[in-house]
């Protein structure tokens, strides 16, 4: 037998203090019927909880055997979430015992909660799960009951509205959970800690993490965007390459950009002997245009002048005395 001690008061709470283990097992996945998971406007109050599919009364089909919703009530040892819940929170009222609050798994968008005794009262004292909508709202199902008439609805809930659940509570203490064995060494499997399908991607969404489709599609993106930048910057290179100007000596036409005449050291105009006197393709010759040209006489030719005699020169002879060489 358990020993659970609730010390009440006018104006304070005492927690429970588990002290020992009640015999109510959960060691094994409990299916709850597919009937079960509806969301429900109750009375007092209109609030909205997740119940069986029959109307807003507690079903107990749809939990397992021996579920109360007392606060005492927990299943011990528990360590296998029903399926469709998943572990909301956890906690360690003592060194060696774990407290486990497994809620029911609504939608990707809505992540419920647990909440201690102390934060419940009235007709949410039971309602162990909890669920804020936010400010900008959130659309869900609900089936309401009013003058005997039942009737499916799609509604808005916004903050503060929200929804509430029975959370099943359990405890464990390390002995309780199966071990596995590795090189002669036993450890505790952290895979039969309570969960249930859909935990990750309740957890995810609190957690801010990106999802396995945001990963692939990351992964698929990169490098499209690394080979389109590599091919804009080999055709970037390529048209810049074309553009650039060839040197000097690689150009085409280098040599219409020799002088075929150059100035020696003496001031005589010379021929260069590396011009390239071969005609230009396409072309004829140039012919010389003196037309307006005038021969401008160097200065020294305007200091004077002498005139040449009016008549033929007079003869002149040889001396007689010449000498006469033989040639050897």
């Amino acid at each position: 037998m358990s020993t659970n001690s609730r010390t009440p008061t006018q104006s304070t709470y005492t927690p429970l203090t588990i002290t020992s283990f009640p015999v109510r097992p959960l060691t094994t996945t409990f299916t709850r019927p597919s009937s079960c998971g509806g969301i429900y406007s109750r009375p007092p109050g209109g609030i909205l909880v997740i119940e069986s599919q029959s109307g807003p009364v507690f079903d107990s089909s749809c939990f397992p055997p021996g579920f109360a919703t007392e606060e005492r009530s927990f299943f011990s040892p528990g360590i296998a979430c029903p399926s469709g819940y998943y572990s909301a929170c956890t906690g360690a009222p003592v060194s060696s015992i774990t407290t486990v609050t497994c809620c029911p798994v609504v939608s990707s968008s809505i992540s419920m909660l647990c909440r201690e005794p102390t934060q419940l009262s009235e007709a949410w004292e039971n309602q162990f799960c909890t669920w804020a909508a936010p400010p900008k709202g959130d659309t869900v199902m609900v089936t309401e009951s009013a003058n005997g008439r039942t009737s499916t609805i799609v509604k808005t809930l916004s903050n503060p509205e929200g929804l509430n659940a029975f959370g099943i509570r359990m405890v464990y203490q390390a002995t309780d959970m199966p071990t596995t064995s590795t090189s002669g060494t036993a450890s505790t499997s952290p895979s039969n800690q309570p969960s249930s399908p859909g935990q990750d991607q309740i957890d995810g969404s609190d957690k801010g993490g990106l999802s396995t489709g945001a990963t692939i599609a990351i992964a698929l993106v990169i490098p499209i965007i690394v080979i389109g930048a590599a091919v804009g910057f080999f055709f970037w290179w390529k048209r810049r390459r074309a553009a650039a100007p060839l040197p000097v000596g690689d150009h085409p036409n280098h040599h219409h950009m020799q002088q075929p005449v150059a100035i020696g050291t003496d001031g005589v105009y010379k021929l260069n002997p590396n011009y390239n006197y071969a005609p230009i393709p396409g072309t004829s010759p140039i012919t010389p245009n003196y037309t307006g040209q005038t021969a401008v006489m160097p200065p020294s030719y305007s200091q004077g002048h002498a005139e040449l005699p009016a008549g033929p020169p007079a003869p002149s002879e040889l001396p007689s005395n010449t000498d006469r060489h033989e040639m050897r």
